[in-house]
């Protein structure tokens, strides 16, 4: 992601999308080149009205860009089952899908906070 060409308004925007998405404010902190402090100020700070089309709009392409991940692995496995008979490897890509897969306990506790959240915007 080149975030180069971000504003502070937008970087804030971005790092709270991750941080809410569960990204460490480490990473959060080298993807967009501010300190940890900032992440965990921008985290915690409203966002202005003008920008939450934006927080979506983000939120909507990282939800994109982890399902081709998903996808991904997805393929791999399936390949790794048809060619070897070698149960280490399908376990470790197994695992490895596992990890990055919120459970359907975090799905939908995300999804009844954005409820939340979107209802509280209709009230403002």
């Amino acid at each position: 992601m080149n975030t180069d060409i971000l504003s502070k308004d937008k970087k804030q925007v971005v790092a709270k999308v991750m941080f809410d998405l569960n990204y460490s404010a480490s990473e959060i902190a080298k993807e967009l080149k501010i300190d940890r402090s900032t992440v965990y100020r921008y985290s915690e700070k409203p966002l202005p009205e003008e920008l939450r089309q934006f927080a979506t709009e983000i939120k909507t392409l990282f939800a994109i860009k982890q399902q081709q991940i998903l996808a991904k692995i997805l393929k791999n496995i399936e390949e790794l089952a048809d060619q070897t008979d070698d149960m280490r490897a399908l376990i470790v890509a197994f695992e490895v899908l596992k990890k990055h897969t919120p459970s359907l306990y975090e799905i939908h506790k995300n999804q009844k906070q954005q409820e939340k959240m979107d209802e509280i915007l209709d009230v403002l």
